[in-house]
């Protein structure tokens, strides 16, 4: 691809900043020799104002309505997104996932796995059940190394869930911290005999 380079000029003390204006667009990036830094330079339309381009490995650069500016690097695993309540529109947050299953007539002490094995230790988010109307299912979720009964219990009390519209939620965890290499899995502890299916989804980050 051809540049047209329209215009050419030293700026500051010293041979090493360099200002070009490639066709229509405006942009500087210089380089000094000696320190080995690299900085960009725009054109605020009035002047050339220097660009906050980072200091950190991973860092990123965003515009705030006015101005470019650093953002700095999440922490590991964490995703960007979108955020307009940040100055620069944007927030590193930690990345959720979750797993979910939908169980045709469960049984009395059914153990099922969520996770089979955790790639890394886990904190439990949210959990919903949701129930065929009119019937319920007393159940908990459980975390360990081996898929059995005695594993540890994430709520002390068992849950009972009876609504199929619109469920129910849990935010708040007796335990919520799975080890890496753990399993979670949903037990049943008992059920009504008219149980179609109950569906659970575990959120975990």
């Amino acid at each position: 691809m051809a540049v047209s380079i329209t215009a050419f000029s030293w700026i500051g003390t010293n041979a090493e900043r360099l200002a070009l204006s490639l066709g229509t667009e405006d942009r500087l990036h210089w380089i000094n020799t000696d320190a080995g830094n690299h900085n960009t330079w725009y054109w605020s339309g009035t002047a050339w104002v220097k660009m906050n381009s980072g200091t950190t490995k991973g860092d990123i650069v965003a515009h705030d309505g006015t101005d470019f500016e650093r953002v700095a690097v999440g922490s590991n695993k964490q995703i960007l997104e979108g955020d307009s309540a940040q100055t620069l529109g944007v927030n590193w947050v930690d990345n959720e996932e979750h797993v979910g299953l939908v169980d045709f007539a469960p049984e009395d002490t059914d153990i099922i796995a969520l996770i089979t094995r955790s790639r890394d230790a886990f904190v439990l988010t949210e959990v919903t059940a949701v129930i065929k109307a009119g019937t319920n299912v007393i159940w908990n979720l459980a975390y360990g190394n081996d898929i059995t009964a005695a594993g540890t219990d994430v709520f002390t009390v068992d849950k009972t869930t009876t609504n199929k519209t619109s469920g129910d939620t849990f935010t708040s965890f007796d335990v919520n911290a799975g080890a890496a290499d753990d399993h979670l899995w949903f037990k049943i502890i008992s059920v009504s005999a008219a149980v179609d299916w109950i569906s659970i989804t575990a959120w975990y980050k």
